[in-house]
Formats: C-alpha cells, sequence, structure tokens
C-alpha cells in the first residue's frame, strides 16, 4: 500500500467518526428541546391532584391558594410578607383565602388575612411538594389548577393576580 492509500483510508475513517460524533450531538440537542423545562417537572405532576380544603375550614367551590412552607425558611418568611402586602394593596375581597401550610410547627407570628396550619407533612407528601417556598391555587371544583415555585417577588404577585382571576 502506498502512502497515498495509507491518507486515503485515514481520511475515511476520520469522516466517519466525526459524522457518528456529530449524530450523536444533534441527538442530544434534540433530547434537550423536548425535555419538560425544570418548572414545568416541578408543576406538572401537581395540577389536577384534588386537595380537600374543607380540611381547614373552607368551603369547598372557592377558589384558594394554598402556601407551602417551612417555618426555618428565611425565603418563606420573605415571601409571606410579600404575600400579605400583595393581598392589602389589592384589597383582597374576592371571597378566595389564603392558607399558609406549614411542615412542621406553624410561624409564630399569625396573620390577619393568612390562615396558617402547622404539621401538614401528610399533605406535602401526598402533594409530593418538591421544595418551599410553594404555591398552588386549588379551583372551586377542589383539584389544583396552577402551581408554581415562589422563587421571586414577582411570582407572588403573579399568584395573587391568577387567584383574582379564578374567583
Amino acid at each position: 500500500m502506498s502512502l497515498e492509500g495509507g491518507v486515503m483510508i485515514l481520511t475515511w475513517v476520520t469522516i466517519l467518526l466525526l459524522g457518528l460524533a456529530m449524530s450523536g450531538l444533534l441527538r442530544q440537542v434534540r433530547l434537550l428541546s423536548v425535555q419538560p423545562s425544570l418548572s414545568d417537572r416541578l408543576t406538572l405532576p401537581l395540577l389536577g391532584r384534588q386537595v380537600s380544603v374543607s380540611d381547614f375550614g373552607l368551603k369547598p367551590g372557592q377558589p384558594s391558594l394554598l402556601l407551602f412552607l417551612s417555618a426555618e425558611c428565611d425565603v418563606c418568611r420573605l415571601r409571606l410578607a410579600e404575600l400579605e402586602s400583595a393581598l392589602s394593596e389589592r384589597d383582597h375581597r374576592n371571597g378566595s383565602e389564603v392558607i399558609a401550610l406549614y411542615r412542621g410547627d406553624a410561624a409564630q407570628k399569625p396573620s390577619q388575612r393568612i390562615r396558617q396550619f402547622g404539621g401538614q407533612d401528610p399533605l406535602f407528601s401526598r402533594l409530593h411538594i418538591p421544595l418551599t417556598p410553594f404555591a398552588a391555587i386549588v379551583g372551586d371544583n377542589g383539584s389544583v389548577v396552577h402551581a408554581q415555585p415562589l422563587g421571586s417577588q414577582a411570582a407572588v404577585r403573579d399568584m395573587v393576580s391568577l387567584l383574582e382571576g379564578y374567583a
């Protein structure tokens, strides 16, 4: 075999290996575009699940905002204060209720606009709440119609706006 023949074989092998690598990369890119976002993976399993709001003294047929919080969580306390502020700014009178649910003990400071219930670990487990602070809107039929993590002040305000839309 001549030098030219060896170079030609080596060139074809290199082209073949590059083609295989390129097809693998394209498959990975396609999978990235198909997989749900982190927000979707957190909220989609919750949508449509039934929540018995009568356990919290609420009348069925009334939209409610459920907050899933932890008493030890600094961000949870901050989001709760932001929610209080957002509710007072909007003069929240549309008949919907806001309930703060804690895995362990409820926060020490009771709120006038937000009912608080501690010891809700079974509900956290049943609904597979992934993190705190987290919020879910329960529609008038008792099922979760919207859910999202409360990672920012804007997310809190969005949930209040959505709650008013369901009422």
